[in-house]
């Protein structure tokens, strides 16, 4: 009888036991489905903040164009099917028609950034260009451009059972730079209003929110397709 009740004893510790580690783990799993759930919120706060930033830059670029006569819209079309929104307005100068004042924004969508393996959430630039022909916005430029990169990342985090990367609620950080730099490259002009150009630069980063965080300067780059108003 002593064995018996042993035994029974045995298997009702084990089976508690069991129990316990079963609840442990439900708990832990929910924990997880919490804190994405949590992260996945902070993610759709900023990227809803970057694409308010682009409707306002829209409707700017809309109000402008009314009111402009030599204005052009241009985007990256290749850029967009891949999730990086884009789009830069270029106002010439009325007292020099072979130089201008350009205004851009762009937003990266989390599969673009999964696809490019990029931290980057989107940024805000502003530059100015200089024509070598002397008549016309057209052809070969040189300019200066200021860029400011928000920029966002999780320092610590865990591989679920699919092993997938899931980051830890608290620990995203910040870390937006600002830049100044130049650029060159070509713009062609089809039947005065269609527009391909492409350019090359460098920055200097002078501005981090995370000290050392950057190196010292950044490759810039860029081809746009636009319509002239």
């Amino acid at each position: 009888m002593n064995r018996i009740y042993d035994n029974h004893a045995l298997i009702g510790r084990k089976y508690i036991c069991l129990s316990t580690h079963i609840e442990i783990f439900s708990f832990q799993h929910r924990l997880r489905e919490l804190d994405f759930s949590t992260i996945e919120f902070i993610k759709n706060q900023k990227q809803n903040k970057m694409k308010k930033i682009i409707a306002l830059f829209a409707l700017i670029v809309v109000g402008t164009t009314a009111k402009a006569q030599n204005f052009e819209i241009k985007t990256n079309p290749f850029g967009m099917a891949a999730g990086a929104y884009n789009i830069t307005g270029e106002m010439v100068l009325s007292e020099y028609q072979n130089r201008s004042v350009l205004f851009s924004a762009w937003y990266n969508t989390e599969d673009f950034q999964e696809f490019t393996w990029t931290d980057r959430d989107g940024g805000l630039s502003l530059g100015y260009r200089q024509y070598f022909d002397k008549f016309e916005d057209k052809g070969m430029f040189l300019g200066l451009t200021s860029r400011y990169i928000m920029n966002s990342y999780y320092s610590t985090g865990y591989y679920d059972a699919n092993w997938n990367w899931i980051p830890e609620e608290g620990s995203n950080k910040s870390d937006d730079y600002l830049s100044l730099g130049f650029t060159g490259g070509y713009k062609y002009v089809y039947n005065d209003k269609i527009t391909v150009e492409a350019f090359l630069g460098m920055g200097r980063i002078i501005y981090e929110e995370i000290d050392d965080s950057w190196d010292a300067a950044e490759f810039i780059s860029g081809l746009n397709f636009g319509y002239r108003f």
